[in-house]
C-alpha cells in the first residue's frame, strides 16, 4: 500500500507492507512502531536531550495553541488540506488542530525527532471533524513529503532548537503549496537581552556571584544570550546547544525571502499589558531569590517601562508569531 510519504532520496512513495515501508527505488527499509513512521536519519546528540525531557520534566498541554496561531496568521477554514505539524514535541498543538472547527476532512501529519515524545502524542491525540493525525520521526531538513503538498504548515516553539534556519527555509518552501502560509511561534533577542542585562546590573551592584545559590539559574540565561549574541546564523558551536537562536525579524525576513517566501510578518504572541510585568516573571522563571537583586533589576525595568511608554511591548517583545507566505510563482 503506498502511502503519502516520499523517498526523500527519490521522490517515490513509500510502500507500506505491514510493519515497516520502503522505497521501491532503493528498496530502503523504515520501521513502523506503534504507528509512528520511522523516517528520522539524523542522530543529533539533542534527540537525547528531549526524549529526557519528556520522561523527566513534561511541559503540560496547551489545546489553545493552536487556535491562536490560525487566529495570528489569518487562516481562513480549511476543509480536505494537507496540514503538517513541525516538531510536535507532545503534541498539544496537533492535538489542536485536528479538533479545531477551523479544520475538517483534512490529513495532519505531525512529526519530530523524539520517538518518546511522538508515543506520548499519539496516544492522546483523537481528532474530530473527518481529521486524521498521522506521526512520523523525520529530520526537518529532508523531509518525506511531496513537492507542493502542504497547504498549512505550523510550529510552536521549534525553529529556535534548528541550527541552520535558511536550510529549513528552503525545505518549508519546497513543501508548502504556492501561496500556503506557515505560521511558528518563537522567542526572540531583544526580550531577552535587556531583563538579563538588567539582572547582570543588578548582580554587579551587589557583589553576587552568577552562582550564588540566591541568583538562581541567572548564569544560564545571561550565558546563552551572551553566547547567541556573539554568535548568530549558524555558527558551528550553536550546534551544540539544545537553544541555538533568539530571533531577530531582519535575520528571518532575509532566510525567508531568499528562500522562496513572499512576505513574513511577525505578531506579539503575549499581550501589551504582560510586559508591565516581564521582569518579575523573568527573575521567578530563573529562579532569583536574592531580594535585592530582584529590586534593582526590577527598578531598571520600570526606568525603561516608564522611557519606552507604548513601546515597551516592542522593545521587549520575548514570543512573536511568524506567518511566512509563500510565493504564488514559485516551485
Amino acid at each position: 500500500m503506498t502511502s503519502a510519504y516520499v523517498c526523500w532520496t527519490h521522490s517515490q512513495p513509500l510502500i507500506q507492507d505491514g510493519p515497516q515501508a520502503h522505497c521501491p527505488e532503493c528498496e530502503t527499509p523504515y520501521p513502523i512502531h506503534e504507528n509512528i513512521w520511522m523516517l528520522d536519519i539524523a542522530n543529533r546528540p539533542d534527540k537525547t536531550a528531549f526524549d529526557e525531557q519528556v520522561l523527566h520534566s513534561r511541559i503540560p498541554l496547551d489545546l489553545e495553541k493552536a487556535n491562536m496561531l490560525l487566529a495570528a496568521a489569518a487562516i481562513e477554514p480549511l476543509d480536505h488540506a494537507n496540514i503538517l505539524d513541525v516538531g510536535c514535541g507532545l503534541g498539544d498543538l496537533t492535538q489542536g488542530l485536528a479538533l479545531s472547527p477551523l479544520i475538517r476532512n483534512s490529513s495532519i501529519f505531525a512529526f519530530d525527532h523524539s520517538v518518546q515524545s511522538l508515543r506520548e502524542a499519539a496516544a492522546v491525540t483523537e481528532p474530530s471533524n473527518g481529521n486524521t493525525v498521522r506521526y512520523s520521526a523525520q529530520d526537518a531538513f529532508n523531509l518525506f513529503f511531496p513537492d507542493s503538498f502542504f497547504h498549512l504548515v505550523t510550529g510552536s516553539a521549534v525553529l529556535h532548537h534548528f541550527h541552520d534556519i535558511p536550510k529549513f527555509f528552503h525545505e518549508l518552501a519546497r513543501v508548502l503549496k504556492p501561496g500556503a502560509k506557515a505560521v511558528f511561534a518563537e522567542p526572540f533577542f531583544d526580550g531577552y537581552f535587556w531583563p538579563s542585562l538588567f539582572l547582570q546590573n543588578a548582580l554587579e551592584e551587589h557583589s553576587v556571584g552568577l552562582h550564588d545559590p540566591e541568583a538562581g539559574q541567572a548564569s544560564v540565561i545571561i550565558g546563552l544570550v551572551d553566547f547567541m549574541s556573539r554568535h548568530r546564523g549558524t555558527h558551528p558551536e550553536l550546534e551544540h546547544f539544545t537553544d541555538k537562536h533568539f530571533f531577530r525579524e531582519s535575520e528571518l525576513s532575509a532566510a525567508a525571502t531568499e528562500a522562496g517566501f513572499r512576505s513574513s510578518r511577525y505578531m506579539n504572541v503575549a499581550r501589551p499589558e504582560f510586559y508591565r510585568t516581564w521582569m518579575p516573571y523573568f527573575l521567578d522563571t530563573y529562579g532569583v531569590k536574592h531580594q535585592q537583586v530582584r529590586r534593582s533589576a526590577i527598578a531598571q525595568y520600570e526606568e525603561a517601562s516608564t522611557l519606552a511608554g507604548p513601546l515597551l511591548p516592542e522593545l521587549m517583545s520575548h514570543f512573536k508569531y511568524i506567518t511566512l507566505q509563500k510565493d504564488f510563482t514559485t516551485f
